[in-house]
Formats: structure tokens, sequence, C-alpha cells
């Protein structure tokens, strides 16, 4: 059952994703996402499983870095905690009766406000300002080598709910020389909702990115973003559509 909301949650980003809407020099619609906001959702576009030996030394293929700050307008209690979903969502296979479907895991972290998540596909979080039991939480390995990671903020029931409050970004390690950075894409709610308020779902479950009212606002249809290198090679810009 789980793996089937989360083909619906994967068939409606990407749809949104794909959708391709000529840029104009005009103001940003108030139901479009701002991608260097901070957001309730937030998409890594890339992850690879496994390590690579640096220096010696055995370093995850993909780190995963997640900020959690406060909302505009909204005061948070110091030392307080929220609760985000995570997925491993992989690509479909090429056979006629699993071609759309995308097998994924889901996992929960927790957070403090202010404080910061590091994770891997290869297991332990590491927490900035978090002690105690949310310290060191398992994570479980996605079930394929490469795809992507996508969490939003949710409450102590499991609901969706508006916090944007989310930053991210991601180290990727191809090999011992080719290592890579990006900022993950976080995508608010609607803006008439207020902090803490449950986001409206499908009949089935599913999020829905299309900037209507109670719901996460829509995705632009191509995203670019500056792909920074730690070696002395110019930083070359990639396009996701």
């Amino acid at each position: 059952m789980h793996q089937v909301k989360w083909l619906r949650v994967s068939l409606i980003l990407l749809l949104a994703l794909g959708l391709a809407i000529p840029a104009f020099a005009q103001e940003r619609p108030k139901t479009l996402n701002a991608s260097q906001e901070l957001g309730s959702v937030i998409v890594f576009p890339k992850f690879i499983a496994g390590t690579v030996l640096v220096d010696g030394e055995t370093r995850p293929a993909t780190e995963i870095e997640v900020g959690v700050v406060c909302p505009k307008g909204f005061t948070c209690p110091e030392h307080s905690f929220i609760k985000i979903h995570f997925h491993w969502v992989c690509p479909g296979d090429q056979t006629f009766p699993h071609k759309y479907i995308c097998p994924g895991v889901g996992f929960d972290l927790t957070a403090t406000y202010f404080g910061k998540l590091v994770f891997s596909p290869e297991g332990v979080v590491n927490t900035a300002g978090v002690t105690g039991a949310f310290a060191n939480t398992a994570v479980p390995p996605p079930p394929c080598d490469r795809g992507y990671l996508i969490g939003w903020v949710v409450n102590t029931a499991d609901q969706p709910i508006k916090f944007d409050g989310l930053i991210g970004g991601a180290v990727l390690r191809e090999s011992e020389t080719a290592v890579t950075a990006y900022n993950a894409i976080p995508i608010q709610a609607h803006p008439a909702l207020a902090t803490n308020a449950l986001i409206t779902l499908t009949p089935e479950g599913g999020l829905i990115f299309d900037g209507g009212p109670g719901h996460y606002l829509a995705v632009t249809g191509v995203v670019y973003g500056d792909v920074k290198y730690d070696n002395p090679t110019p930083p070359s810009v990639h396009r996701r559509s």
C-alpha cells in the first residue's frame, strides 16, 4: 500500500516538474514555487548509494544536509522538535507491468528548530543540536543505486503540515576525484495557510503541487542549478526538466 501511495506522490511530482512553462520578465505568480525560499517540502533530485574511498577514508557517495529555519512571522520555541517524513524514490524498471511504478522506502527523522540533519543512504543520522533518543537514528537504505529523495514536514499524527522552514543541499561523490554539490529544491505551502496548518491531500492521500488553496505551490517547469566542484575544474550548470 505504501508503494502505491508513493507512486502517486512520484507521478504528481514528476508531472509537475515536467510542465514546461515559458519564462518571461514578470512578477512570479503567487501560486508558483520559489526555488530560493524555505519550503515545507524539500527535494533532492539525485542520490547515489554506496561508498567511495577518499584519501584512504571510506565516505558515503551521497551526503544529505537538511537545515530547519523558523518560518517568517512565526515564533519557534527553542529546543522544540519538528518531524520530517522522507522517501527514497527509485526509477521504475522497463518491464510493462512495472514501467510506471517507482519503488521507494519511507522513514521519519526529527530535527530541532535552527538545527541540521546530516545523513546518507548508508546509515546513521548526525544531528546538530539534538541530544538523547534523536541523536542517532537509523536511515533505511534505498532499494536502488540511484534515484531522488523527497521530504516534507508532518505533525505527530503523520499528517503533512505547512512549515516553510526547510533548506538543504547534497554532496555527491562519483569517485575519489569527482565530487559535486548542489542545493536541494524547496517547495512552499500555499501562502494563505498558517504555519502548522494541515495540507489538503488527494482522496487517496497523495500530495498536490498545483498552487491551489490548502495545497503546496506549483513547481516550475525547468530548474537550473549551479553544480560546485571541489577541484580546479570550473563549475557547470545542470538543467533539470
